[in-house]
């Protein structure tokens, strides 16, 4: 039983967050089979979603690699919502959402990349456990999301920068 014991040093943390993220699925899947009857059910079913993909990030870390995009499109999308909320509008001006869109995707990846850059540096000290590796590729989202979320909301609510000429050049 010892070679389970996954509090000594954190080896087996892998196979614990597997199994977290097969409840969570399984848990996706039995409220899919009752949405209907759910009251509250997108915002359970969001819920499980962000648990799922947090604990699928630290089971298996390029994954978080994977979730940049998603993470820039959500944070852009809630950005929206948030601006479309505060000013009362239809909706942003068209095409402010599209570089809202782009920065924030920019925003995320960079994000990430510093929280690697911290990863990078622990695992190649010589006291680097084994529990704190499975940390980072959740932290990396959630700073993804958050930097992403501030420029996006940022650009929609400016307006962003020019980045082409507005006429044709002749």
């Amino acid at each position: 039983m010892s070679s389970l014991n996954i509090v000594a040093k954190g080896e087996n943390l892998i196979y614990v967050c597997g199994i977290i993220a097969a409840a969570a699925l399984a848990m996706q899947v039995a409220i899919s089979q009752v949405r209907h009857k759910i009251r509250y059910f997108r915002q359970m079913h969001r819920f499980f979603a962000v648990v799922l993909l947090l604990v699928a990030a630290a089971h298996w870390w390029p994954f978080t690699f994977f979730l940049i995009p998603a993470t820039g499109v959500h944070a852009t999308s809630v950005a929206i919502k948030q601006f479309v909320a505060q000013q009362e509008l239809p909706h942003p001006a068209t095409g402010h959402t599209g570089k809202a869109l782009s920065c924030a995707t920019l925003a995320a990846t960079g994000a990430i990349a510093l929280v690697w850059k911290f990863r990078q540096s622990y695992m190649m000290s010589n006291g680097a456990g084994m529990w704190l590796p499975f940390l980072f590729p959740p932290t990396a989202l959630l700073a993804g999301f958050g930097a992403a979320f501030g420029v996006s909301f940022a650009v929609i609510r400016h307006g962003g920068y020019q980045l082409l000429p507005t006429s044709p050049v002749l």
